[in-house]
């Protein structure tokens, strides 16, 4: 059994990784002092840099908006994002898994814009 990563598996770590490095840890210190308190004006920021680096809503499948990983791409990213003081990788958009399965109503209102980081 072979339990190398893929090349796109590599890439996706790797993407998390400097997403943690180079958007979350600059941030660490002033989220430290501050108690634990996100400032206001992070939240936009923190979140358009997550879906730029495509790392929004990673459990969800594609047809809903989400990155449809699999659960060992899901590992990959969170082990990235536990390097981070866990308040700030809170930003990093996604929705409830009970969302997934609510109706057409529920995931217009709800889960779209989450994955959107609008919510």
């Amino acid at each position: 059994m072979d339990f190398a990563l893929t090349a796109a598996q590599s890439e996706l770590q790797a993407r998390a990784r400097a997403f943690v490095r180079e958007v979350l840890q600059p941030r660490e210190v002033e989220f430290e002092r501050a108690n634990g308190r996100v400032p206001r004006d992070w939240g936009d920021p923190i979140r358009a840099a997550a879906i730029e680096a495509r790392l929004q809503g990673g459990s969800f499948p594609t047809t809903l908006g989400g990155q449809g990983w699999s659960v060992v791409e899901q590992v990959l990213v969170h082990e990235q994002l536990g390097q981070a003081t866990g308040g700030l990788w809170s930003y990093v958009p996604d929705a409830y898994n009970v969302l997934a399965h609510g109706d057409a109503d529920q995931r217009r209102r709800y889960l779209d814009p989450s994955l959107r980081g609008q919510r």
